[in-house]
C-alpha cells in the first residue's frame, strides 16, 4: 500500500502544504443542489482553497490535471468547466471569471475573481435553532 504524497505531505507539515480549509456551511448546499456534477465539486473546493481573491492567466490544461478530470476529451472538459464556473457565479461564489484562448499559442487562459466572504451574506440562515419547548434542560430557569 502507498500513500499519496500529498497526504503525506499534509500529515507532516510539509512547507508546500496550504494545511487545513474551513469549509463553509453554504458549500454542502451546493454539492446537494449538483450532485453528479464532478467538475462543480472539484472546482469548487479548488477555489476555497485558494488563498489570493484573484488569479490571472492561469493555463486551463494545467488546472485539468489538477482537478484529476478527463484531459483526453478537451472540449467537454473545458465546456464542463465553464457550466461550472457559470453555476459558481450565479451561487455567488466568483464575481468573475474568463476563459479565453491565447491567439498566440493554442493555450487557454483562466482569469477569476472570488467573491469576499460570499458564505457570510445571511449568516442567519445557518443558525440552526431549537424548537419551541426543545430548550436545553441544564440551565436553571431564573424565578
Amino acid at each position: 500500500m502507498t500513500l499519496d504524497e500529498r497526504l503525506i505531505r499534509g500529515l507532516t507539515g510539509h512547507p508546500d502544504n496550504i494545511g487545513t480549509t474551513l469549509i463553509p456551511f453554504d458549500v454542502y448546499k451546493i454539492r446537494k443542489a449538483y450532485p453528479k456534477n464532478r467538475p462543480l465539486h472539484r472546482l469548487l473546493f479548488y477555489i476555497l482553497r485558494t488563498t489570493e481573491q484573484s488569479l490571472s492567466n492561469q493555463d486551463l490544461d494545467k488546472l485539468v490535471k489538477t482537478l484529476a478530470l478527463d484531459s483526453r476529451r478537451s472540449s467537454k472538459t473545458r465546456s464542463d468547466i465553464e457550466k461550472a464556473f457559470d453555476i459558481l457565479k450565479k451561487t455567488g461564489v466568483v464575481e468573475s471569471y474568463k476563459i479565453e484562448d491565447e491567439s498566440t499559442s493554442a493555450r487557454v487562459k483562466l482569469s477569476f475573481t472570488k467573491s469576499k466572504d460570499w458564505y457570510m451574506k445571511d449568516w442567519s440562515k445557518n443558525i440552526i435553532e431549537l424548537p419551541a419547548g426543545e430548550e436545553s434542560r441544564d440551565v436553571p430557569e431564573s424565578e
